[in-house]
C-alpha cells in the first residue's frame, strides 16, 4: 500500500519509482493498493493523484482506496479483484 504524495513531507517520487514498484508487485504476487484518502477526488490538481504516475492500462492499481476531503470513504478495484457475493477475492 503506497500512498502518492508523503502526507509529511508532501512529496511524490518520480513516475519510474511507481512503475518499479507496481512491476514488484506483480513479480511477487502482491496486489498493488494506493490511498488516496488525502489525495482523491481533485485535491492533488487531478481526480487521483496516480494520474501523475502516466500508468499504462496493465499498470494501474490493483485496489485505490479514498476518503477525508471528499466526505465519503471506499475504494475501487480492477474488475479481476472484484469480489464475490460472499466478499471473497476472485484471485
Amino acid at each position: 500500500m503506497v500512498e502518492p504524495i508523503s502526507s509529511v513531507a508532501n512529496q511524490m517520487a518520480t513516475p519510474y519509482f511507481y512503475k518499479s514498484l507496481r512491476k514488484l508487485a506483480d513479480d511477487e504476487g502482491i496486489p498493488f493498493i494506493v490511498d488516496e484518502t488525502k489525495t482523491g477526488m481533485g485535491a492533488s490538481g487531478k481526480n487521483y493523484a496516480h494520474e501523475y504516475w502516466y500508468l499504462k492500462p496493465d499498470q494501474v492499481p490493483d485496489f485505490v482506496t479514498f476518503g477525508g476531503k471528499s466526505g465519503l470513504g471506499g475504494f475501487y478495484s480492477t474488475f479481476d479483484r472484484r469480489m464475490n457475493d460472499e466478499g471473497v477475492s476472485f484471485q
